[in-house]
């Protein structure tokens, strides 16, 4: 009975504090019929959330909201309507809520990705434009170029080892991290059997798994962040302890560097001696950087490949832009990519058709 009472109690108090938070003189949006208590329409989304969407627009419109659990979603599908918050309204809209296994226990509510945007992101953003801003891609162009050049040779060197298909995704990501190692770390990997990129490698690899949307269900159900000590939770707390200790290594072999080369990394050590940042904010902005710069371009890359040798008449239309626009004297390089319209219309149907991970 005394079960019963509090059952009644905490219902109470969810449907008063729900009627406090909920914000009053904005229009209604419409939303989707056969929303349940505390779900709401979680479990109609099923295990394809862009046919669901695409299906309830049919019948909403193009803005619609829905309740995943007890967040509050609110659905664009119409490209007008999201061009309009991405290009105009893009800087009020861009924040995001705090993830509270995966940023404010695993990242100690430190790092750029995945931070609200308030005060510390808006110090942070001018620091990380430095390495990630497009004059900084212009001016390591040659970086760039050197990279692709020597991906194009590993590429072909794998080929010609194999007899029926290759798996371009290490080679991908070699590149994009020795980019980020320069910059970052002013050295360089070998290949990859490098013991460095191996390391890296199978530390994504864990990493990767780990963060799976399937693991932030206590973002959609808090009261599941009340069993503290859970399987998951262990998990985060040993990822942490990895990645705190793979890269504050990194960082002191910068710290240790007799002929202070320069990098990014010594950049923001400057910014620690200023008071500005801690070494924890160095070793959780490295890991941003190094996560966004590999896998995420890596990914990119093995699905555009995939779609590529999918539809060979794409490849030939690509190659006959290259004949035209750059030859057979030389390599394409950064510079030629104002004149290549078809190739840049590849890419970007490639970000669109397939996102920046690995399913």
């Amino acid at each position: 009975m005394l079960f019963f009472y509090l059952l009644v109690v905490c219902l109470v108090l969810y449907y008063v504090i729900k009627k406090l938070s909920t914000p009053h003189g904005l229009k209604k949006l419409p939303s989707p019929a056969g929303g349940i208590f505390y779900f709401g329409n979680f479990w109609q989304v099923g295990p394809e959330p862009h046919k669901k969407f695409t299906e309830w627009a049919k019948i909403l419109g193009d803005i619609y909201s829905i309740q995943m659990g007890q967040q509050h979603w609110i659905i664009l599908t119409g490209d007008k309507v999201v061009g309009d918050l991405l290009q105009k309204r893009g800087g009020k809209y861009s924040s995001r809520p705090p993830n509270h296994y995966f940023y404010q226990i695993l990242r100690r509510s430190k790092g750029f990705v995945n931070c609200p945007y308030n005060e510390r992101y808006r110090m942070l953003a001018p620091i990380m434009l430095e390495l990630l801003g497009q004059q900084t891609v212009k001016e390591n162009s040659d970086l760039i170029d050197s990279q692709f050049r020597i991906l194009m040779q590993n590429l072909y060197r794998a080929s010609a080892d194999i007899k029926d298909s290759l798996f371009p995704k290490y080679y991908f990501q070699l590149a994009g991290l020795n980019i980020i190692t320069i910059l970052c770390l002013a050295k360089s990997i070998k290949d990859v059997e490098d013991p460095f990129y191996q390391e890296f490698e199978s530390y994504m690899k864990n990493h990767l798994e780990l963060i799976k949307v399937t693991n932030r269900l206590s973002d959609f159900f808090p009261i599941l962040r009340l069993f503290s000590k859970n399987k998951l939770y262990n998990q985060v707390i040993e990822d942490r302890k990895i990645a705190e200790a793979f890269y504050g290594r990194l960082v002191q072999e910068v710290k240790n560097d007799s002929e202070n080369k320069p990098c990014f990394v010594r950049s923001l050590l400057r910014k620690v001696d200023e008071g500005i940042l801690d070494e924890l904010d160095v070793v959780y902005l490295m890991s941003n950087i190094f996560s966004a710069g590999t896998d995420t371009i890596s990914s990119s890359l093995t699905w555009i490949t995939a779609a590529l040798a999918n539809n060979p008449q794409v490849q030939h239309k690509a190659h006959q832009e290259l004949d035209q626009v750059i030859g057979h004297s030389r390599l394409p390089s950064a510079s030629d990519e104002p004149n290549l319209s078809y190739i840049r219309a590849i890419i970007k149907e490639g970000q669109r058709y397939c996102g920046p991970i690995y399913l």
